[in-house]
C-alpha cells in the first residue's frame, strides 16, 4: 500500500514539474469558455466579415445547441491531440531516460507503475473537465435561456470516459515502445481507425468516438446508449493488459 501511494504521488509531482497538469487545466477552461463566446458572437462576427465584402450572411437564430455542438467537437477533436501530447511519453520517455528502471528494481511492479500513471491521468483528467463543465454551464446559462445545466453538467460523464480511454489508450501503447514519439503515433492511429469505424453500420455504434455524441444526447434528453461505453471498456480491457505484458518482458539495453 505504501509503494502505490509513493508511485501515486510520485506520478503527481511529475505531472505538475512537467506542466501537464497545467496545460490540461488551461486547455479545458478556454474551450470552457470560448464555445458559448463563440457562438452567442457568431452572427455580430460573420455580420462585421460580409460587411467588408458586402454580403449579407444570415445564420438564423443561435441557440444553446450552437454552444453545446462547438464545445462537443472541438474540445474533443482537439483535446485528443493536446491528450496524445502529453501522455505519449508516460512510460516510453521514462525507458528512454533511465528513471524507470530504478522503479523496477525496488522492487515495483509493472501492474503498480501503470496503475498509478492510470490513477493520476483520471485525476488530471477529472479536473480538467471539471473546470470545463463549470465554464460552460455557467456562459451557456448566462448567454442562453433555457440552457439545461443540470443534464449538461452530468453528461459530461461521456466526456471524461471518452478521453480516460484515449489517456489508457497512449499509456498502454506507451508500455510497448521505447519512443514517446511512437506511442503518439500509434494512439492517434487507433483513435482515426475508431473514427471510421464509426461511420459503419452496427460496428461503428462501438465506437468509443460516438461518447461524444452523448453529451449532446443526454442534454436534450435522448435515452442513453450502451453501445460507445461498451466499446471503449473493450478497447481498454485489451490494450492495457497487452501493454502490461509487454512491458513486463521489456529489458533495458544498456
Amino acid at each position: 500500500m505504501f509503494r502505490k501511494h509513493a508511485l501515486i504521488r510520485k506520478e503527481l509531482m511529475e505531472m505538475v514539474r512537467t506542466s501537464r497538469l497545467l496545460i490540461w487545466i488551461v486547455f479545458c477552461a478556454f474551450f470552457g469558455i470560448a464555445s458559448p463566446l463563440t457562438a452567442y458572437f457568431m452572427p455580430d462576427i460573420l455580420s462585421m466579415v460580409g460587411a467588408t465584402e458586402n454580403i449579407v450572411i444570415n445564420i438564423g437564430t443561435i441557440t444553446y445547441g450552437d454552444a453545446l455542438e462547438q464545445y462537443t467537437k472541438n474540445f474533443s477533436q482537439i483535446g485528443t491531440i493536446v491528450l496524445i501530447l502529453i501522455s505519449m511519453g508516460s512510460v516510453a520517455a521514462e525507458k528512454a531516460d533511465g528513471s524507470i528502471q530504478f522503479l523496477l528494481v525496488r522492487p515495483v511492479g509493472h501492474v503498480a507503475i501503470v496503475g498509478a500513471k492510470l490513477a493520476t491521468l483520471a485525476a488530471m483528467l477529472l479536473i480538467g473537465i471539471a473546470i470545463s463543465a463549470v465554464a460552460m454551464g455557467f456562459y451557456t446559462w448566462y448567454l442562453f435561456p433555457g440552457f439545461p445545466v443540470f443534464p449538461f453538467v452530468v453528461s459530461n460523464i461521456f466526456l471524461l470516459l471518452y478521453f480516460f480511454t484515449i489517456g489508457s489508450v497512449v499509456i498502454a501503447i506507451s508500455t510497448m515502445v521505447d519512443k514517446p514519439i511512437l506511442a503518439g503515433v500509434g494512439a492517434l492511429g487507433i483513435w482515426l481507425l475508431s473514427s471510421l469505424a464509426g461511420m459503419v453500420r452496427t460496428l461503428g455504434d462501438f465506437s468509443f468516438v460516438k461518447l461524444v455524441d452523448q453529451v449532446v444526447q443526454t442534454v436534450e434528453g435522448f435515452p442513453f446508449e450502451w453501445e460507445p461505453t461498451a466499446g471503449a471498456l473493450l478497447l481498454m480491457c485489451v490494450t492495457l493488459p497487452l501493454g502490461i505484458m509487454r512491458f513486463s518482458r521489456w529489458e533495458p539495453t544498456d
